[in-house]
């Protein structure tokens, strides 16, 4: 019986494996037959192969030489630098962004020529030149707007968004997460929009602006119930519990930790369990209760090493070498 069962399981994996070489075959004999629709062939023939990046990127560099016109030529070379992008070789990703962008401006293509400048946009950030990644997502910008593509208006806001966070410009940070916000509330996707509460809600947190963090936080908390995601729930429960601990309110704070923790360990989330100890233990250092802050930071502690969470750690150790030091004092040993 199970020899027969693994025959059988091995003639389909041959058989599927058989019909995936003939279909590429096939779509290789096109490319060689119909020269006008080559690109578009080669471009099929990469996104089969997208689970081997090296054998994509040869059937799009096939479909950039292949291309017949402007429109063809921009459209592979767009397909070739989110693979190298993906891929993580920016500086392949920005040559290719850039000869998409000068084919584009030569062909008058303005559609072809936002997607690569917002294409550009996103490398150069990653790359670190922040003041050229904004310069190329204002200019998409121009084009999405006067278009009305809201698709393509909030990847932009997006990446606008974590240019001025990177800048530490909060204040426009703020103003492109809640344009994002607006549209999403209106498309009603509510995964996207508590994203950017999520987003929104830090940053007001970050400017000390706490009626407003709290705000936007609780309106995700809202949406993660809604969505039944208790992760996000414990998540957010310790940020609503940090805008409490910030403004002074301690034994609020106290209290969404604890209910945090109390998620975290009925779903076995060992991250968020050591985020919410150390939370804990720095809301007890705070109240002077030195014991309690102990316990939690240990505990903090051991969950951190046993899952490798490096920054929890280096948190739990500080704490507790802190409050060692503050307990020696009030003890007297």
């Amino acid at each position: 019986m199970n020899i027969r069962y693994y025959l059988f399981v091995w003639f389909s994996c041959y058989c599927l494996f058989a019909q995936g070489q003939q279909l590429a075959d096939s779509l290789l004999q096109a490319a060689q037959n119909y020269p006008q629709q080559a690109t578009e062939t080669y471009l099929r023939l990469a996104q089969l192969n997208s689970n081997n990046p090296a054998k994509a990127i040869d059937y799009s560099n096939q479909a950039v030489d292949a291309a017949i016109n402007p429109v063809q030529k921009t459209k592979a070379l767009h397909f070739l630098g989110n693979l190298y992008f993906r891929t993580g070789n920016s500086t392949k990703a920005l040559q290719a962004y850039r000869s998409e962008l000068e084919q584009a401006q030569t062909a008058n293509l303005l559609k072809q020529e936002a997607e690569a400048k917002s294409a550009l946009g996103a490398v150069y950030f990653i790359t670190g030149n922040l003041s050229e990644s904004l310069n190329q997502y204002l200019q998409a910008l121009r084009y999405y707007e006067s278009n009305n593509d809201k698709s393509n208006i909030l990847s932009v806001y997006s990446g606008l968004a974590n240019i001025y966070l990177k800048q530490n410009n909060f204040s426009k940070s703020l103003e492109y997460n809640l344009k994002a916000v607006q549209v999403y509330e209106q498309s009603a996707d509510k995964f996207k929009t508590l994203m950017g509460y999520d987003q929104i809600g830090n940053l007001y947190l970050l400017q000390k602006d706490y009626v407003k963090a709290n705000d936007y936080l609780n309106k995700s908390l809202k949406l993660y119930k809604e969505l039944n995601n208790q992760a996000g729930e414990a998540s957010i429960l310790i940020q609503l519990g940090n805008i409490q601990q910030q403004s002074g309110n301690t034994d609020k704070a106290i209290s969404y930790y604890r209910n945090s923790l109390q998620l975290s360990k009925e779903l076995k989330m060992l991250p968020l369990q050591a985020s919410a100890l150390n939370a804990l233990a720095l809301s007890y250092e705070t109240n002077k209760l030195y014991d309690y802050a102990i316990e939690a930071a240990k505990q903090a502690k051991e969950i951190a090493q046993a899952s490798n969470l490096k920054i929890e750690l280096e948190l739990s150790y500080d704490i507790l070498s802190r409050l060692y030091k503050k307990q020696s004092i009030v003890t007297g040993k």
